[in-house]
């Protein structure tokens, strides 16, 4: 009554799912070792991944790996290890290589980002930047000098001041010299015709502490600006104080008695504006000697020089002709009145609006020019520009080149951007070059992970051309995230919003999203507010946008930022619950990720998960998840040796054939060599007799060191490098590639290998950086949907449908069940089931075919049953499609007690 068969079958199998799930029983392996699907191979059967091979090596731990590509199209890898960085080319890989030292970086994890040819790598102390002719420099030094930006423009607010330099340059176009006259303090004035806005000196305040009087051409009267067009009578009558007396153009009249009896005045500029001078304007002035009249001068008072006996020079602009033609011109002075002198002096003051600790120098358009400096305490607050004319100064651009007082910035009476948040001893460089997380967004660079800084995220600013410089960082460019010390950790593009994640949640938040708005302030055109936060789920390692999929290491395992429908915001789901028994017990802080080929290669040690993008099922949970392929043996050996086998040909006759032992493992130790007319002849000597033996290629043994970073190159080179200081890629790469040994022979045919290889890849890369591989896949234990039955095996009906490339290697078939445990059904060796038609230990070209292979098994009274299929052999990759059998129903359990 239970002679009814039924037949169970594992096809198409789809990864691997360590939960050992139910519904995963007939679609997923519960382990699957170096195997994965190669969707480049024509065929949907799971297959050994390509091995790798070294490429180069350093003298230390690999931290970080990055890529560069420049503008000719060259790929470079920039490797740093331990306390160095080294480039190599990567068009040059498959060579090895042992480049030098470029510079010298921080023994730490470093960071990276491209501005278009350069790399900038950050060590959390400094910046280096490697151009694309292979240069590196400390940024800040040789031609990546930061960006010196104008504060101001006429007193606006245009530029902000740059973290990376305490340099800032402020800038005036001086279209009137009038508007920036150089007027003197305390200087007290009336209004004389309010519709004209005109106005007059009346005089200077106690507080005039002596020497230079300016009178300007225009002043500001209750906000509003009016035109200085004389000094009233007796203004300035007996003030001692006054040395030196310059006028602008523009003064009309100097009135009665206006200057008399200024004991200390020596020296009077008067401008062509002025048309009369007042009767005993200058009158004792007992220590004028220099009088400087302009050719405008129509009228001279009476008495307007008497008592200034010491004056021994009269100027005047004009020809000596136009003298006699001044009503009063024999009031002058006595002395002999010098014609067609056109002296004139100007002084124009410009304001400085950003805190200054030095001026370095001063350009009337971009020539040099000689300044005067006004000082308040330690700040200083103008500079003065002396001329001979308004045409000096009218129609050109003042440049002030000076240097920031970082305290009195900080302490300023208004938004000073990131400076009061700095802490003792942070100077703003160092806020830029201590970060350790960097990404660009929105054509911008984003930097965050500064210890000192833990909350906040400083990102880059245009400069005066619009382009987003690496080389500025604008001091209102920030935002924090929380508060506390949970620091960011990692930053990711998630469509239109910076994603920010921190080290865990304070409270506030644990994922912050930031999208850019438009302000109307030219100064800061572009914010970035908060737009939505998660909470709950911190970020414990490395984040990348899989697919348009934004991903990141939890403790929850692989977590995804992703919207349930286009309208809602997005969620945290968990992509990982298939491989989380294993993943999550990963030092989870060290892991690095890699895009390639669809995959999302999660390295994390001496294993690499694969997640599949093109391949993915609604778990229960009810998130969406990726299939997943499981790497092992990721890393390189040192110490290891190389491996021999017992020839079948001999190479001089007096090495023999050892008659018991062909194509049999012979290792170093054993091995000696000499040197002949032939080359090299290996050897092992055995009760006096050389036994020839031949390398492999093989190695063996040694200490395992295993990948600590990771790198994809376009999607398309798998890049990883070792505890050892090994520099390692996939042989992915090899695609279509004709082995060494195979390219290289006499009578190789390129045809001929296309036309049976095609795009595939050649057995002879499939090695774990020369040594042997386990390619393991087991099904889950099976109950076969009757957990209450025991069941028994139909005699021989197990098969296995799959293809191995090689001959140095075995396919091992265990059946374990609740009953018996695990046991070896068949060892098969390769050559039985590998198509190749010519021998591969020669290198000869290898097809691809598949071939079912029945297993004699025939365990009974079983309630569950697992199968098992693994090879560990050196360039013998398998190919495995069908795994089936049939049972019986022996009935219900029973209890052998």
């Amino acid at each position: 009554k239970h002679s009814t068969e039924y037949t169970v079958s594992y096809s198409n199998m789809r990864g691997v799912d360590l939960t050992a799930r139910e519904d995963s029983s007939r679609s997923r392996y519960s382990h699957l070792e170096n195997m994965y699907r190669d969707y480049d191979s024509g065929t949907n059967q799971l297959e050994s991944i390509p091995g790798f091979r070294r490429i180069a090596f350093t003298d230390g731990r690999v931290n970080s790996i990055f890529s560069q590509k420049t503008s000719k199209g060259e790929n470079f890898i920039i490797v740093h290890s331990k306390k160095s960085l080294y480039r190599f080319s990567l068009d040059g890989r498959s060579n090895m290589v042992v480049p030098k030292p470029i510079a010298t970086v921080e023994d730490t994890r470093s960071t990276a980002f491209s501005v278009g040819s350069d790399l900038y790598v950050m060590d959390g102390k400094k910046i280096t930047v490697i151009d694309e002719d292979g240069e590196a420099t400390d940024f800040g030094s040789g031609k990546y000098q930061p960006y010196v930006p104008t504060t101001y423009v006429n007193g606006v607010a245009h530029q902000q001041i740059n973290l990376l330099t305490s340099k800032f340059t402020e800038r005036y176009y001086v279209s009137s010299s009038a508007d920036l006259y150089n007027a003197s303090e305390h200087l007290e004035f009336i209004i004389t015709d309010e519709e004209k806005r005109q106005c007059a000196v009346v005089g200077i305040s106690s507080g005039f502490i002596g020497g230079t009087v300016y009178i300007p051409a225009y002043t500001y009267i209750g906000g509003a600006k009016y035109r200085i067009t004389e000094i009233t009578d007796a203004a300035f009558i007996k003030n001692n104080k006054i040395v030196t007396l310059i006028i602008s153009e523009g003064l009309i009249k100097i009135g009665l008695s206006a200057f008399r009896g200024c004991l200390n005045l020596i020296k009077a500029v008067i401008p062509g504006s002025v048309a009369e001078i007042g009767d005993g304007a200058f009158s004792d002035c007992k220590a004028l000697v220099t009088v400087y009249l302009g050719a405008g001068l129509k009228k001279v008072g009476s008495g307007a020089f008497d008592g200034c006996e010491k004056i021994e020079t009269v100027y005047y602009a004009s020809y000596a002709s136009d003298i006699s033609k001044i009503d009063g011109s024999d009031r002058l002075p006595s002395v002999t009145v010098t014609p067609n002198v056109k002296y004139g002096e100007i002084r124009i003051k410009i304001p400085l609006y950003t805190p200054t600790a030095s001026i370095n120098m001063v350009t009337v358009d971009d020539e040099p020019y000689e300044f005067f400096t006004v000082k308040t305490g330690t700040v200083y607050t103008a500079v003065i520009l002396v001329g001979t004319s308004n045409c000096d100064f009218d129609g050109k651009t003042v440049e002030i080149h000076a240097t920031v007082d970082e305290v009195a910035l900080a302490m300023a009476n208004y938004a000073t951007g990131i400076y009061p948040m700095l802490p003792l001893s942070l100077s703003p460089i160092d806020a830029v070059m201590r970060c350790t997380v960097c990404e660009s967004f929105d054509g911008r660079i984003f930097l965050s992970g500064n210890p000192r800084l833990p909350n906040t995220v400083i990102y880059s600013e245009r400069d005066e051309y619009g382009i987003n410089s690496p080389l500025y960082f604008g001091a209102h460019n920030f935002f924090s995230d929380g508060i506390g010390s949970f620091p960011v950790i990692g930053m990711l593009s998630v469509g239109d919003s910076l994603a920010v994640f921190k080290s865990d949640d304070d409270g506030c938040g644990s994922i912050f999203y930031h999208t850019p708005k438009m302000t109307d302030a030219d100064f800061i055109p572009k914010i970035y507010p908060v737009s939505n936060i998660h909470s709950g789920i911190p970020a414990i390692g490395a984040q990348a946008s899989f697919r348009d999929d934004p991903v990141f290491i939890s403790k929850n395992g692989l977590c995804a930022l992703s919207r349930g429908s286009i309208e809602a915001e997005r969620s945290i789901y968990c992509r990982s619950h298939n491989v989380n028994p294993l993943l999550l017990s990963e030092d989870l802080s060290s892991i690095s990720l890699a895009r390639w080929r669809g995959y999302l290669a999660v390295f994390a040690g001496g294993r690499v998960y694969l997640a599949d993008s093109r391949a993915t099922f609604k778990h229960p949970s009810g998130d969406i998840e990726y299939e997943w392929y499981l790497l092992n043996g990721i890393g390189t050996h040192r110490g290891d040796e190389m491996v021999y086998k017992y020839t079948s040909k001999v190479t001089l006759p007096e090495y023999k054939i050892h008659p018991e032992k062909i194509d049999t493992k012979a290792y170093s130790d054993e091995v000696n060599f000499d040197s002949t007319s032939k080359g090299y002849v290996y050897y092992v000597l055995e009760d006096g007799i050389k036994y020839e033996v031949y390398p492999t290629g093989e190695r063996a043994g040694g200490t395992f060191y295993p990948s600590t970073a990771s790198l994809s190159v376009e999607d398309e080179y798998l890049i990883f490098g070792t505890e050892a200081g090994d520099v390692c890629i996939f042989n992915s790469d090899m695609r279509g590639t004709p082995p060494p040994p195979i390219a290289m022979a006499g009578d190789f045919d390129e045809d001929e290998y296309k036309e049976i290889y095609g795009r595939r890849i050649h057995p002879y890369y499939y090695d774990f950086d020369s040594h042997s591989v386990s390619y393991v896949a087991r099904t889950p234990k099976d109950c076969c949907s009757m957990p209450h039955l025991e069941k028994n095996t139909v005699k021989n009906s197990l098969t296995v449908k799959c293809s191995v490339s090689g001959t140095d290697s075995h396919l091992l078939c265990e059946v374990g069940t609740d009953r018996q445990g695990y046991t070896e059904m068949a060892e098969v060796p390769s050559a039985v089931i590998d198509f190749s038609d010519i021998d591969f230990s020669a290198m000869a070209l290898c097809g691809h075919g598949d071939i079912t292979i029945p297993i004699a098994e025939k365990e009974k009274r079983w309630i569950e049953k697992q199968i098992s299929l693994s090879l560990y052999g050196f360039r013998s990759p398998i190919s495995l499609g069908t795994v089936a059998f049939r049972f019986t129903v022996k009935g219900r359990i029973k209890n052998d007690n």
